[in-house]
């Protein structure tokens, strides 16, 4: 998993001037968002968060459940933040590391009652979130779930609306340097049809305007 340094560099700067702040409670705010944490954690003891960004799922999940939370991501601020965040609020059994997709290769199979996977997927090349997914599911136990969370579809007209700079099929160069992989939610449920259960596909609805994907899957046995 190469060709993601300015992936990298530009989380870095992001995640190098966020603010820590104390988590009130175990409820993100997004009611949606909050129905799917308490799916997931209902069940879940063992987590872990591909693409795990400033650690806030992980931690929500932490203040829900006593159990063990691992992250990794590609950006060492990202994974700092994260540890600096589960500190503040006093959360245990955190475990976060710098890496890419060969990291997934250190764990055992199935490793995790539960894995997520925010708005990663459609940040990286296709083969790459192909491979993610896989190893996902070599990692999760069978009935163990799944949670993923994209940007939105853009059809023809909204892309044309956009300053993107198509790489191939599908693919483009956001004015921030990341990636987009806009794939319709056909693509993503034709994918996870064969080893996973869809339990629920909804939009998460962050302002007025602006929403992500969400699909809860669960493992077949």
């Amino acid at each position: 998993m190469s060709g993601y340094d300015h992936t990298k560099s530009y989380w870095d700067d992001v995640f190098n001037q966020a603010k820590l702040q104390r988590l009130e409670s175990e409820k993100s705010g997004y009611p949606l968002l909050d129905d799917a944490l308490d799916w997931l954690s209902a069940s879940s003891s063992k987590v872990l968060d591909f693409g795990s960004g400033s650690g806030a799922m992980l931690a929500y999940l932490a203040k829900r459940k006593d159990g063990h939370y691992y992250g990794i991501d590609i950006s060492p601020e990202a994974i700092g933040f994260s540890r600096r965040l589960f500190e503040m609020n006093q959360l245990n059994k955190g475990y976060f590391e710098v890496g890419s997709l060969p990291s997934l290769s250190n764990y055992d199979k199935q490793t995790f009652d539960a894995v997520m996977l925010s708005n990663v997927l459609d940040n990286i090349h296709l083969d790459d979130a192909l491979a993610v997914v896989r190893e996902a599911t070599r990692l999760l136990k069978p009935k163990g779930k799944l949670l993923i969370k994209l940007n939105p579809y853009y059809d023809k007209e909204a892309i044309a609306e956009q300053d993107l700079k198509g790489i191939s099929d599908d693919f483009y160069l956001e004015p921030s340097g990341l990636y987009l992989l806009n794939k319709p939610n056909a693509f993503w449920l034709g994918l996870l049809e064969k080893d996973y259960t869809l339990h629920e596909h909804v939009k998460v609805f962050f302002t007025e305007n602006h929403y992500n994907r969400m699909y809860l899957c669960i493992k077949k046995i």
